[in-house]
């Protein structure tokens, strides 16, 4: 690829990416029948791409009923994650864009981090691409955006939030290896193209899926589950 065309790429992954963003943010800032919209958007658009994966193979009802019910448990807990996080009490906006924030900053690290330092590979036989270095980047943005967060957002920035905040980097990175794993098995490049420059909704959501899941089961089992987004914030 010539350096015109990564521009060219680079550029409409930003578009792209801004303009889901800004409408993630309206839609959770607002909640209520938005957020429900928005979830179940994802759900079906996720799923549609899931169930779409193995069609270039011929495999038997019994098989494909199985990787619904993967489907629903990959997609259907992160959406439910998400529901619990936002709506579980004050801090329920707060904590569910400190999540994004940890996954954005962690790509957005992880991005530059392989791209201009580069180095030995992680796993390249799953993806070529990631880097040592680009773990690292990862961990660094993921601090960085999430924590200038929690400053506007005047939640304490202390060092077990910043423990927590490593611990979802690298868990929003093996979202993005399993991601990467799932279409290597089924030989395809992205998932669908929903989003212009990445690909289907679930190549762009990889990492938040796993960072999503991981987050309310951690809050659940620490705390109360009306008080979900408390247990991520206040320490």
């Amino acid at each position: 690829m010539s350096t015109a065309d990564q521009f060219t790429d680079l550029k409409t992954r930003l578009i792209s990416a801004v303009i889901l963003s800004v409408a993630a943010f309206l839609c959770i800032y607002f909640g209520s029948i938005f957020m429900l919209l928005m979830v179940a958007a994802f759900c079906y658009i996720g799923m549609k791409e899931w169930m779409d994966l193995p069609k270039s193979r011929k495999y038997p009802p019994q098989t494909k009923r199985k990787w619904f019910g993967y489907g629903l448990l990959y997609v259907g807990w992160a959406c439910l994650a998400l529901l619990l996080i936002r709506f579980s009490d004050d801090l329920g906006y707060a904590a569910t864009i400190w999540l994004i924030t940890i996954t954005i900053g962690t790509d957005v690290g992880a991005y530059f981090a392989g791209r201009f330092i580069g180095g030995a590979k992680v796993a390249p036989s799953i993806s070529p691409n990631k880097t040592w270095a680009g773990v690292g980047g990862g961990i660094v943005g993921g601090i960085i955006l999430s924590s200038i967060f929690l400053s506007l957002a005047n939640v304490p920035v202390n060092s077990s939030i910043i423990k927590l905040v490593i611990i979802f980097s690298l868990i929003s990175q093996c979202g993005d290896f399993f991601e990467s794993y799932v279409k290597r098995r089924f030989s395809v490049k992205d998932t669908g193209s929903f989003l212009p420059g990445h690909g289907g909704i679930l190549d762009r959501m990889d990492g938040q899926i796993f960072l999503l899941i991981a987050a309310a089961t951690f809050a659940f089992i620490i705390g109360p589950m009306d008080q979900m987004a408390t247990s991520l914030l206040v320490w």
